[in-house]
């Protein structure tokens, strides 16, 4: 049976917070599970993108990453891998202009994050509220990534929003868990 351990929770303050960041991470457990509920703070727009980053990596060609997204019921897919500067690829959450008190929610497997011989592979699953039928005001997403660029342990999490200057929401959480025996 899997045991579940708080390694880290986080609940965003009044004013909010430019980003979200664990370090040292124990390597002690089997995987990571990074679960979200998430809002952005981005003035005038309905959704926001959120971009994750792992040991502080900062290339731009060591992310592979295929998105699936349902948008406002369109489906449509998004490949990427270079000029993203380090970042896992990204989801999408809710932003000031979505509907009042509404965030978006996420989790993040990371499988194996603690082996030394293989890349690691990050999945995500996400969706973004809003009360709306407009489209792209709300979706639901998929990702899959891989970091290539080392095979060194994740040993820290990094979590921002993609707009510049645009902080995460008071009252977002952030809980991150190691995992065991799964």
């Amino acid at each position: 049976m899997a045991a579940f351990t708080v390694i880290d929770h986080t609940e965003i303050g009044t004013g909010g917070a430019a980003s979200w960041e664990v370090t040292s991470i124990d390597q002690s457990y089997d995987h990571l599970l990074l679960k979200v509920s998430a809002r952005s703070e981005r003035a005038t727009v309905t959704r926001e993108s959120v971009i994750l980053s792992v040991n502080g990596s900062s290339s731009t060609t060591d992310w592979p990453f295929t998105i699936l997204r349902i948008l406002s019921g369109a489906v449509n897919s998004t490949r990427g891998g270079t000029g993203y500067v380090g970042w896992a690829g990204y989801t999408n959450i809710p932003a000031d202009g979505a509907t009042a008190d509404t965030f978006g929610a996420m989790s993040i497997w990371i499988p194996n994050y603690s082996n030394t011989t293989n890349y690691k592979q990050l999945l995500w699953q996400s969706v973004s509220e809003n009360a709306s039928t407009t489209n792209n005001e709300y979706g639901v997403e998929i990702t899959a990534a891989l970091y290539t660029e080392d095979t060194t342990a994740i040993d820290e999490i990094k979590m921002i929003c993609f707009t510049a200057a645009t902080d995460i929401a008071e009252y977002s959480t952030f809980t991150l868990y190691g995992v065991t025996g799964a």
